[in-house]
């Protein structure tokens, strides 16, 4: 189609209502594209351009453009090199993607760990217990709760240092964590040398159990302590608290127990486990 020919075309088209309009146009081996558009009367050509008959809207001619194309190789390789670049850029988001969820986590563990011992921390503890207090009301099961504490910590800080006060701490609170078999208990460090187990569904003959194994356990670590009694080794004191009538009492008065049965066990010597029942019940051996 003749240069000519073709605009005469497309204003045509334009008439008809065709906005914009182009073609490839092959000529002595190359390739170049055309490109035209409608041009048309607005209301400020109307003062030069309505004497001439035209109205708003007409279409008083074209405005049209002729580039030069790329032939096809090179618009390959273009068409590749931009292929790569949105490969290069989707890794780049990919991988991006995974350091702020890698980033995430590693906050979200910040939050939820001990630094010093490694096992999860007040806080953690603190949404644990609701979580399962809430369901043992629920399925109207028993919770028992195990408050530990290690015996004479303060002299034994102020006989081998803090450094080495801080490897004991996470020497006990790992053998706790190793103590628990079941993937529904739980133990957190809850402050200074204390640390607390969560034990779902336990009755109290089995909260006994697990709390006399985590004694053993700390006992068998052989920690040199030569200020402590009853023995040269440090040891742990160990209360447990369970409530088996329904409704359950709240989950603070439960740690209140066993907090009173830990400080009990405290007082008959250390080194030992006691317990308490329900609210109304006494310290037992």
């Amino acid at each position: 189609m003749r240069p000519l020919n073709r605009k005469h075309f497309f204003l045509q088209e334009f008439e008809s209502g065709v906005k914009e309009a182009g073609l490839f146009i092959e000529k002595n081996g190359s390739t170049s594209f055309f490109y035209m558009a409608p041009l048309k009367t607005e209301k400020a050509c109307l003062p030069c351009h309505e004497k001439q008959g035209y109205k708003e809207g007409d279409i008083r001619g074209g405005i049209s453009v002729t580039l030069d194309f790329m032939q096809s190789a090179h618009f390959g390789t273009l068409l590749l090199a931009h292929i790569g670049i949105a490969l290069v850029g989707l890794l780049g988001i990919f991988i991006s993607g995974l350091r702020l969820d890698r980033a995430y986590a590693i906050i979200q563990r910040q939050a939820a760990i001990d630094s010093l011992t490694g096992i999860p921390n007040r806080l953690q503890f603190s949404e644990h217990i609701i979580t399962e207090f809430e369901r043992s009301n629920r399925d109207q099961g028993p919770l028992s709760v195990i408050m530990c504490d290690i015996d004479n910590f303060k002299s034994y800080n102020d006989s081998y240092g803090h450094g080495s006060g801080d490897k004991c701490l996470r020497q006990v609170a790992q053998e706790i964590k190793k103590s628990l078999t079941r993937p529904g208990d739980f133990c957190a460090r809850y402050g200074g040398e204390e640390f607390v187990v969560i034990l779902p569904d336990t009755s109290h003959k089995g909260a006994l159990h697990v709390a006399e194994k985590i004694r053993l356990n700390i006992l068998n670590l052989q920690i040199l302590h030569e200020k402590s009694s009853p023995l040269p080794v440090v040891t742990l004191s160990l209360g447990v608290a369970i409530s088996t009538d329904q409704p359950l009492i709240s989950h603070e008065e439960l740690l209140k127990n066993a907090d009173t049965a830990l400080y009990q066990a405290k007082a008959n010597g250390r080194n030992l486990v006691e317990s308490i029942i329900s609210i109304s019940d006494t310290p037992l051996r």
